[in-house]
């Protein structure tokens, strides 16, 4: 996206948009927006995107070599009951996409009535125009899509159609509203970020959040029918008149990257990943950032002779290597 534009993920099922919060943290961008929605709520709302890409959920016949409980899940009847799930979200996410914007619809599946048929239904209702390039070695070339096939390609079984809505797209003015014109609370928190001077601080209960204004300005237009999970960027939690640093702006690139740290060996950071303790000395007090092959993992406090771990429990892993243990 060339650092200029926003994106917006959504997903319904809140343990799936927990995971999907950390992945995008995890990136390092800003300029990311997590919603948890149905696609209706989308059509409720007067912003339009130039690009959408809806990730279908689907029968799963692609995931049979990599999942058993995938073939266990199947039936004709789902077939169908995905089909019209398809659908409708198709119908209700449209109205969001501009005039020659562009939908990328996907399935894992390899049911006609989930994939083509879908595309064929777009063409006819909606007028959509597809536009598929030359179709790469291995992939399967459908009437509307392509198709992978995993004895063709090294690749788990997918379907993926592009499309185009007519019209042309033009520019939307979204940037120039819900800009907050109060004065700006905790300015002193800048310091943590680089090129600071893009982003909007502002306080929900004790955590800091920083967004550019573009992203600030979208996150308010979309919260009138959307529930929002994650704005640009969780910079920390104020404790009394102690922040805390997020995992979340330990890994992003905006950090302003003049904390003390520590580099920590594999096994080191393995331990580290894990909840364990530091053992690794250094001259300074208080938050460190923690590092392995100069690469960002988290915090630490050093306090006194002891450290304290806060890489965030959800993020930690759970089954510690042979290697380690």
């Amino acid at each position: 996206m060339n650092g200029d534009g926003i994106l917006v993920s959504n997903e319904i099922i809140p343990l799936r948009n927990k995971i999907l919060r950390q992945n995008i943290a995890k990136w390092g961008f800003s300029n990311c927006i997590v919603t948890q929605n149905k696609a209706e709520d989308f059509k409720k709302n007067a912003v339009q995107f130039d690009l959408i890409v809806v990730d279908a959920p689907c029968s799963g016949e692609g995931l049979f070599r990599k999942d058993s409980n995938a073939i266990l899940e199947w039936s004709e009847e789902q077939v169908k009951v995905c089909s019209v799930r398809q659908s409708q979200i198709l119908e209700d996410i449209l109205p969001a996409l501009k005039p020659g914007g562009y939908l990328i619809y996907s399935t894992c599946t390899y049911e006609k009535s989930e994939n083509d048929d879908q595309i064929e239904n777009l063409i006819s209702r909606f007028e959509m125009e597809v536009e598929m390039p030359a179709c790469p070695e291995g992939i399967v070339k459908t009437k509307y899509g392509w198709q992978a096939f995993p004895h063709r390609v090294r690749s788990e079984g997918f379907y993926c159609c592009l499309l185009r809505k007519p019209g042309n797209i033009l520019e939307d003015d979204f940037q120039q509203k819900s800009i907050s014109t109060k004065k700006e609370i905790h300015p002193e928190l800048k310091n943590w970020l680089i090129q600071a001077d893009q982003f909007i601080l502002s306080q929900h209960e004790d955590f800091i959040y920083a967004n550019s204004k573009d992203v600030k300005a979208l996150t308010d237009q979309l919260s009138n029918t959307c529930y929002i999970r994650m704005s640009g960027l969780l910079m920390g939690q104020l404790k009394g008149k102690d922040f805390i640093p997020s995992a979340e702006l330990a890994l992003n690139l905006q950090l302003n990257d003049n904390n003390p740290y520590v580099e920590l060996t594999f096994q080191e950071a393995i331990k580290y990943l894990c909840g364990d303790g530091i053992t690794t000395p250094s001259e300074h007090l208080g938050w460190h950032l923690i590092k392995y092959q100069n690469q960002n993992l988290g915090w630490a406090k050093k306090i006194s002779s002891r450290w304290n771990n806060y890489y965030p429990k959800e993020w930690r892993i759970i089954h510690k290597p042979t290697s380690y243990q």
